[in-house]
This record gives structure tokens, sequence and C-alpha cells, in this order.
């Protein structure tokens, strides 16, 4: 094994090892910020104000991120941490985008912008 190839293996394990002692920080922000959230009962679009835009941008590159790495795990031995990692990322974005919303911090919003959905609409009409 060439030594370029085992300075990446120890690389990787350790990034491994940091991804794992981050869950729980990840974790208790995630519960720490969704206790503040009404409960989803529709689709959330992305938007809202430009901070909770520039959230949900960065949840889907973080979830580009994880499918990337789903999508090499098909062709080669991948360690299962980042990608775990990723997907718990993207989740606190999306928490995190609607706290956004509620701050307002731009005066522009205020909540989440929530999917219509024309035929329900139009089913609960007739």
């Amino acid at each position: 094994m060439t030594r370029l190839r085992v300075a990446t293996c120890c690389a990787v394990a350790l990034l491994a090892v940091q991804l794992v002692a981050a869950w729980p920080a990840l974790d208790a922000a995630l519960e720490r910020h969704n206790a503040t959230l009404p409960a989803l009962a529709e689709f959330i679009l992305p938007g809202g104000t430009r901070s909770a835009a520039l959230a949900h941008v960065a949840r889907t590159v973080a979830r580009r991120a994880e499918r990337a790495l789903v999508a090499l795990g098909e062709h080669d031995s991948v360690n299962p941490a980042p990608r775990q990692y990723l997907n718990r990322l993207s989740d606190l974005l999306f928490v995190l985008a609607r706290v956004l919303n509620r701050a307002n911090l731009d005066g522009l919003g205020g909540d989440d912008v929530y999917w219509r959905s024309q035929r329900l609409e139009r089913d609960a009409g007739a």
C-alpha cells in the first residue's frame, strides 16, 4: 500500500471518528429547535425569509452529498458515518429554516411556505 493510500485511509478514519463525536451535538440542536415548532400538518416548500431560504439551499447541498455517498457505496466500501452525519445535518437545516422563518430576521416573512394542492382545494370547494 502506498504512503498516499495509507494517509488517505487514516484521514478518512479520523473524519469518521469526528463525525460520530459530533452526532450528539446535532441531535441536541435538532431536539431543542424542533421543540419550539408546531407539528407539521402540510408539506413545506423551501422559501420564506432570506435566511430560511439559504438554510433550505444548504439542506439540498447536504442531501446531494448524501446521495453521492450512497452512489459511491454501491461501487466501493464506504464508512457509514459520513452519510449518517449528512442525513442528520440536513434534518437540522430543515428545522433551522422553519425556526428562521419564525424569527423573521429580514422583516419579510414570519411563517413557513406551505404547498397548496389545487386538487385538494378544488375538492374541498365542491
